[in-house]
């Protein structure tokens, strides 16, 4: 059962060093993480915190990367929101978000 607690997510460049602390290549940096980036200082939920790595997802695929990144993204998905979500409550409604919405 999702809880009401919120986050504010940090700033730009602090999203950018917590999500490349997990995976720091190159293409990662310059073209998805900046749309997860776009929310720096925005207070979400542990569903809108998913909708916006989901939304990223779609968008970083949909411009030209082969299908199968959908498939490493959604495996890496979890340590990025451990990275990125301070908040225990928030993290764990995050990664029910996420269980959730999985793609078949």
């Amino acid at each position: 059962m999702p809880t009401d607690a919120t986050e504010t997510l940090p700033d730009h460049d602090e999203i950018m060093r917590r999500l490349r602390s997990v995976d720091d290549e190159l293409n990662m940096n310059q073209r998805f993480y900046p749309l997860i980036a776009k929310k720096a200082g925005a207070t979400l939920n542990g569903r809108g915190i998913a909708l916006t790595m989901r939304l990223a997802v779609a968008t970083y695929v949909g411009g030209g990367m082969p299908p199968m990144m959908a498939g490493l993204l959604e495996r890496l998905l979890p340590a990025w929101v451990e990275a990125l979500v301070d908040d225990a409550a928030v993290r764990t409604d995050t990664l029910a978000a996420l269980a959730e919405s999985r793609p078949a």
